[in-house]
């Protein structure tokens, strides 16, 4: 459809299309077809002068990319979105959000917080509860990155009141994840598998790919820590082929180690 109103229909309806099926897109991994759309969205908006629609085709495309493990070319697009965002009066706090995370993923906790943070406060401001539980869910990742993981487990546990009222169920698979990590860091092995059950459940309903890699992946290393290993080399690879499919490069390399660990360790065993 989005093919047929870029050859046949108007600039308009192209660009109504792809902005109806980002969300969709998104979550089930269609990327190299997004990053080509929002291109063109791009390209539509800066000949209009439309910044509100630049902020919002780069960010798109910004936000792939950081999931991609490209990272310089991703805060280059998401800056220039926020100052297309913010010339025009508005606050970037969408473009803040994708780049704390670009911050979190080049390592730099204290700005991807700094970020967050800023952004959680526009939220608040503005009364936005679905982005206030998404901000919260963050900081409690940060948390979690640097071993904070009391402190890491109370914000999770706002987040997830949070997400709740907002009805973001969404971001309550995601909290339940990291729960489930922080529980199997504090060798609560069987909370940790209740949490990755339950969040598995919740994204899988969404057809979440990215956060199912994720928690697959979470899973496979909770049951090679109770020397599950068959069940934990099953689990690493359905994520090692979701992460390749979604072009996750970082996460492809990483997920293979582990099922080349996982295998050797069950052909030492069968030995």
């Amino acid at each position: 459809m989005i093919e047929w109103c870029d050859k046949a229909g108007t600039r308009e309806m192209y660009v109504e299309f792809v902005l109806a099926f980002d969300g969709y897109g998104f979550l089930r991994g269609y990327w190299d077809e997004q990053i080509g759309q929002w291109e063109k969205v791009a390209a539509i908006a800066k000949q209009e002068g439309d910044l509100l629609l630049v902020d919002r085709s780069l960010r798109a495309i910004g936000r792939i990319l950081s999931w991609r493990g490209e990272y310089d070319e991703a805060e280059e697009i998401l800056e220039e979105a926020r100052l297309a965002v913010e010339s025009v009066g508005k606050s970037g706090t969408f473009a803040l959000d994708a780049l704390s995370i670009v911050a979190y993923f080049k390592g730099n906790i204290a700005r991807a917080r700094e970020l967050r943070e800023q952004a959680l406060q526009l939220h608040l401001k503005g009364g936005y509860q679905y982005g206030v539980a998404w901000h919260r869910y963050w900081l409690g990742v940060l948390a979690y990155a640097e071993g904070q993981y009391e402190e890491a487990q109370r914000i999770l546990e706002q987040s997830l009141v949070e997400a709740e009222m907002a009805k973001n169920t969404r971001v309550v698979g995601h909290i339940l994840h990291y729960l489930g990590n922080i529980a199997r860091e504090q060798g609560k092995y069987e909370h940790a598998r209740q949490f990755y059950v339950q969040g598995l459940s919740t994204v899988e309903k969404f057809k979440d790919k990215r956060e199912i890699a994720h928690l697959k992946r979470s899973r496979a290393l909770l049951e090679d820590k109770l020397s599950n290993f068959v069940e934990a080399l099953k689990l690493a690879n359905e994520a090692s082929d979701l992460f390749q499919r979604l072009g996750m490069t970082r996460e492809t390399k990483t997920t293979r180690e582990l099922v080349e660990r996982l295998e050797t360790r069950i052909a030492e065993a069968r030995k």
